[in-house]
């Protein structure tokens, strides 16, 4: 229902726009007939000004209804992590409770861009989303086996750590009426070569145990979901993943982690993103153009670069959209 009436609020803007654009051109051609620096051409001159403000004003409203800003980068293409977590999102809809994704080198590949899709794929699959977010720069630099079930089961301060075990955290974690995603994002700032039980403790003694706890929590009739989002942002230590922890090839085990591949950007993605979801409104050469541009200053495509670039250019353009020449 909300998206419908969404929907009906986007063409109905454009429909405004439109109206706008027709009532900006006919001014337009209006002052063009009139010669001279008359009061009545100043005076028209000033509402096409004011036309032309309300113009922008408008675009800059249906940009954000429909999603498109420097800020949603999240929406350039991620084809083979969408692979990935498309089937996995197709089965928390219809008959699962459990997943766990982990992003790698997100800080190159910017990873926290698809955290964001992810979690907005999610809206798909349920509109009761509670949303857990643990770095570690937001709790000393550094996450330890005791912090991180404080902070999954969002404990009061007072709760000492030695009274919050695995089974008390997952209690709380699930404990709230109704049926639900909750979706917590785990941000690793190292490799974890320093603290190597964490990852296998989280897996086996953690995650394994709450997965049997949804299972229960769906025969009693509560649908509740929980989606673990590890965004690492270096390639986490290899002596820390043993191959058992992953799904193997396309097959899902709830109790296994999913691993999302980051891919380099390519002048395709960024192209078709500036054209589908950028404030701009280029034509395809323009975006092709763009794109070219950006590209040639990243020739690996690594991401974090040709974000970068990207936003340097947008801030360029993006916030002084000029009124057309005549």
């Amino acid at each position: 229902m909300m998206r419908r009436i969404k929907n009906i609020e986007i063409e109905a803007l454009k429909e405004e726009i439109e109206l706008l654009y027709m009532r900006y051109r006919a001014l337009r051609n209006q002052i063009k007939k009139k010669a001279g620096d008359d009061e009545e051409r100043v005076q028209l001159e000033y509402r096409k000004k004011e036309l032309w403000n309300e113009i922008v004003a408008k675009e800059d409203e249906l940009a954000s209804l429909e999603g498109r800003s420097s800020d949603y980068l999240h929406m350039i293409d991620f084809d083979r992590a969408e692979e990935i977590a498309d089937p996995v999102i197709k089965r928390l809809r219809e008959t699962d409770s459990a997943a766990l994704f982990l992003l790698q080198n997100s800080q190159s590949r910017m990873g926290r861009y698809y955290a964001v899709r992810l979690r907005k794929r999610l809206e798909d699959v349920s509109s009761n989303i509670i949303d857990i977010s643990i770095e570690p720069e937001a709790i000393g630099g550094c996450i330890d086996e005791a912090t991180l079930l404080r902070y999954i089961a969002d404990s009061e301060p007072g709760l000492h750590f030695d009274k919050m075990d695995v089974e008390t955290a997952i209690a709380r974690l699930c404990s709230s009426p109704g049926n639900r995603i909750i979706f917590i994002k785990l941000s690793f700032n190292d490799n974890l070569k320093e603290r190597p039980t964490l990852l296998p403790w989280l897996l086996k003694e953690f995650w394994h145990k709450l997965v049997d706890h949804l299972h229960a929590l769906r025969a009693e009739g509560r649908r509740v979901r929980v989606v673990l989002t590890i965004i690492a942002l270096q390639e986490l230590n290899t002596d820390l993943l043993d191959r058992d922890m992953f799904c193997k090839g396309e097959e899902f085990d709830q109790r296994r982690i999913v691993e999302i591949p980051l891919e380099m950007w390519d002048r395709e993605a960024v192209k078709n993103w500036l054209i589908d979801h950028s404030r701009l409104r280029l034509t395809e050469a323009e975006a092709i153009a763009w794109a070219e541009e950006i590209c040639a200053h990243c020739p690996t495509g690594l991401p974090y670069l040709i974000d970068t670039r990207l936003r340097q250019k947008l801030n360029q353009e993006t916030f002084d959209k000029k009124e057309p020449a005549e």
